[in-house]
């Protein structure tokens, strides 16, 4: 449990500093793609950090940290994908401009979800007549200008307006383009942990199952994931590194949280050879 919440406060230290150097400043797609995540991210942690506190004392607090989980496996599913195309990037012959429309395309594909979902919403509330048709004509312009890079060129006429991208990819669209990458096929198991959490927030026979488990394997799990978290935002800060122009705080940043994740998870070092060591970790 230590350190889980050790991992916790790592992320939201971290995080926060380059969510408040990007704060304010006009971003590119995959930059809002990144940030965006990050502050998902650090939001979940500091909730999952408050209720870890109490766990022990209140054990039903553990189903509250079983939604946060679900939500950020999700993410953390859409990140890994991300990874994906950057490393096959990497090894292709495709030019810098065409590898970064590669990555843009994906990026807006995850920001535009739920647009069409929000329209179709929109339409259904008019065909129950809880709004008026000329509500919908003004909920549908406004709902196009604050969000017109996601769309073709609105004529303003009422007509449901059209996403220039339809993509859509489902968390088990997310998990077989992991498991058909070889190098990437053991992080798609991430996928096993994202539909246990989701049990959680889906009422159903199987939430009793989950529900009742023992307390240690569930506090394992929570453990488990929370350390899938560190990954997350080294590959985040990685991209942001990858499509900022060079930016030197934004590498710092990347540096540092590429070597939390060697240090704490890929190739921990043990007390003993710390003790030993006349460095310092994280």
């Amino acid at each position: 449990m230590e350190t889980s919440l050790q991992y916790l406060e790592f992320i939201m230290s971290h995080t926060g500093k380059t969510s408040q150097y990007l704060d304010k400043k006009t971003l590119n797609s995959t930059q809002f793609f990144c940030i965006g995540l990050l502050e998902r991210l650090t939001s979940s942690s500091l909730a999952l950090k408050t209720l870890l506190y109490q766990i022990n004392a209140n054990p039903s607090l553990e189903f509250a940290c079983g939604i946060i989980l679900r939500s950020a496996l999700l993410d953390t599913l859409i990140v890994l994908n991300l990874y994906k195309i950057l490393i096959e990037n990497e090894a292709s012959n495709k030019t810098e401009a065409e590898k970064e429309q590669i990555v843009k395309e994906f990026c807006d594909t995850m920001l535009s979800d739920g647009l069409d979902n929000t329209l179709k919403y929109i339409k259904a509330a008019k065909d129950v007549n809880i709004i008026t048709q000329q509500q919908l004509a003004d909920t549908f312009k406004n709902f196009t200008n604050t969000h017109q890079i996601f769309f073709e060129s609105y004529p303003n006429d009422g007509t449901m307006p059209v996403l220039k991208n339809k993509k859509y990819y489902s968390p088990i669209e997310l998990f077989k383009k992991l498991a058909n990458t070889p190098n990437l096929k053991e992080l798609s198991k991430i996928y096993d942990s994202y539909l246990f959490f989701s049990k959680y927030d889906h009422f159903g026979i199987l939430y009793y199952e989950v529900s009742r488990q023992k307390y240690l394997d569930q506090l394992g799990r929570i453990c488990k994931g929370i350390e899938l978290f560190v990954g997350t935002q080294s590959i985040l800060h990685l991209a942001l590194r990858m499509y900022s122009g060079n930016d030197n705080f934004l590498n710092e940043q990347s540096n540092i949280a590429a070597q939390y994740l060697s240090d704490k998870i890929l190739f921990p070092v043990s007390p003993t050879k710390q003790q030993n060591s006349s460095g310092t970790i994280y």
